[in-house]
């Protein structure tokens, strides 16, 4: 391996000109009430961030493994620095009694905590903060479109896998052998005999992942709806049971279990589980290949989307493909708004069919179609923009920013259910084409472990079937 010397990579990119932080509109409601001494969940966003063109000239000549080590080493290297006196001034409160949970992130140069109105009136002023914000936003969970238990049966595959040619792809040695997905979801049924021999395994973490709604290391899902199983069955379910599920039988998932209930989510939690999935605490160097994500913010409900295209930029600078889930509101929410955040950050690679230029980022983002390759009525349609959100500005609409990138089987797709060990339920959404894709994804780095983000994204787009109107 080669020696790296590192360095603080400083560059500007959540600007802001203001004296002082600014106050996102959700924690001023919250500020106007009368407080005493309420401890309020909390996200410090700072205004430097690392400059990504400058930590990718930090991994030429490097292997891939030896590339993410790199990036990670320095992501924390400029946060620790960034975030040094923010820390100690919270470290502070924290003696007070009028700070706790403080939690400084790496992935995004960032901190969390959970503090009173009068820490939070402080820290307001310091120069170095971008914006505080209440940690809680509506919704999250991308409501599946409907849901039936069935027990084991005669050993079949489903659809959705012989569609995609997925078995074509396990003749030629190709399973997904090798290849971690972090699913960051309602957490998965480890138990499900279907998974229970291929789950990402490591002594610091016994069940599989990380438990980030209750800080724990148990993972197991106990959404209503069996959601994060559900899509952790499309990628890896191997057919013990009865019923190859999976798009890549062997491919090994990571549990990453995060707060998704009706009325609100924490965004930490979602942060702090993609940073878990890139280089968890425990173990810095076994993290996961690809981070498979059915989940999303409308834009109406004012996600911070500079923050999260940041984060999601970061990823993909450590060499991890993020695919995420456009959405299930055709009809209700419309372009250039329909598709949900982050599935709406510009993808790794620019297609030659998309109009205008502008930056890119990390995420695949997934439409869902049926068994006769039609558009499913509740898929989220694109284009969408970034013209209005600061210091990107790009991607003008019209005609904006072609998204989703492709689509995928999630019409009554049948996978795992949560609440038994053996068998199976139907769902329907973006949730579980997004899986289709993650598993395809698995089975490509089994084959060649060393694809980018970059060439992912061109081998999906470029060898799709297309349909309908000719291009993207």
């Amino acid at each position: 391996m080669k020696k790296f010397v590192g360095f603080v990579v400083m560059g500007v990119l959540l600007t802001g000109g203001e004296a002082r932080a600014l106050i996102g509109p959700d924690l001023q409601k919250i500020l106007e009430r009368e407080l005493t001494e309420e401890k309020i969940p909390v996200n410090i966003v700072l205004k430097e961030q690392v400059n990504p063109e400058a930590i990718r000239t930090l991994t030429v000549g490097f292997t891939k493994e030896e590339w993410r080590k790199v990036v990670v080493e320095e992501l924390k290297r400029f946060t620790e620095t960034q975030q040094a006196g923010l820390l100690a001034e919270l470290s502070w409160w924290e003696s007070l009694g009028e700070a706790e949970g403080v939690k400084g992130f790496w992935l995004i140069n960032a901190v969390h905590g959970r503090l009173t109105k009068g820490a939070i009136e402080a820290l307001h002023e310091r120069p170095e903060v971008h914006y505080i914000e209440y940690d809680l936003m509506p919704g999250g969970l991308l409501k599946p479109q409907n849901g039936q238990v069935e027990e084991p049966r005669i050993q079949t595959l489903e659809w959705g896998v012989t569609r995609i040619n997925a078995p074509a792809v396990w003749a030629m040695g190709n399973t997904g052998q090798g290849v971690v997905v972090g699913v960051i979801d309602t957490g998965v049924n480890y138990n499900h005999v279907d998974l229970s021999d291929h789950l990402w395994t490591d002594a610091n973490y016994p069940n599989h992942g990380w438990n980030f709604e209750l800080d724990n290391n148990d993972p197991i899902d106990n959404s209503p709806s069996g959601h994060g199983t559900h899509v952790a069955g499309i990628i890896a379910g191997d057919g013990t049971a009865g019923d190859t599920t999976g798009v890549a039988p062997d491919a090994q998932v990571m549990c990453l279990r995060v707060r998704i209930i009706a009325d609100s989510v924490a965004e930490n939690q979602w942060w702090d589980a993609m940073q878990f999935a890139v280089s968890p605490p425990l173990s810095p160097s076994n993290g996961a290949h690809i981070i498979s994500m059915s989940l999303g913010f409308y834009v109406a409900w004012n996600p911070r989307m500079a923050t999260w295209r940041t984060n999601c930029t970061n990823v993909g600078l450590a060499g991890i493909v993020m695919v995420v889930a456009a959405g299930n509101e055709r009809g209700i929410n419309f372009p250039p708004y329909a598709i949900r955040c982050p599935a709406n950050v510009p993808p790794p690679w620019l297609n030659p069919d998309q109009p205008i230029s502008g930056g890119l980022s990390d995420v695949v983002s997934i439409g869902a179609t049926d068994s006769t390759d039609q558009i499913a009525w509740f898929s989220n349609p694109g284009p969408v923009t970034w013209d209005t959100t600061s210091p990107f500005n790009d991607y003008p609409y019209p005609p904006g920013l072609f998204k989703p990138d492709l689509s995928a089987p999630g019409v009554n797709i049948r996978s795992l259910d949560a609440f038994t060990d053996s068998s199976y339920s139907f769902l329907s959404g973006t949730s579980m084409a997004t899986p289709h894709v993650s598993g395809t994804v698995a089975l490509m780095l089994s084959r060649r472990p060393t694809l980018s983000p970059v060439r992912i994204d061109q081998i999906l787009e470029t060898t799709a079937t297309d349909l309908g109107a000719s291009g993207k």
